[in-house]
């Protein structure tokens, strides 16, 4: 997939320098009113017989860190 952002680009190829395997957009489901839920950008690799998983949301912070805090965790947990 492509990403929706430069900062998801950036993010993505990072990662891919560092060694991971890398997917943007990976969707995992639906929400209420058909919206779609998905992780911006997901890495992994293994290193030492180890699965390394890195999950990075992108966002602007337009408020206080304690909202957007919250929208994270309503939006995945």
């Amino acid at each position: 997939m492509f990403a929706h952002t430069w900062s998801e680009e950036l993010v993505a190829e990072r990662l891919s320098v560092q060694g991971y395997a890398v997917e943007i957009g990976v969707p995992l489901g639906s929400g209420r009113r058909g919206s779609r839920k998905e992780a911006d950008v997901a890495g992994f690799k293994i290193s030492n017989d180890v699965l390394k998983i890195v999950h990075v949301e992108i966002s602007s912070i337009y408020e206080r860190p304690q909202s957007i805090l919250n929208k994270i965790k309503n939006k995945f947990f």
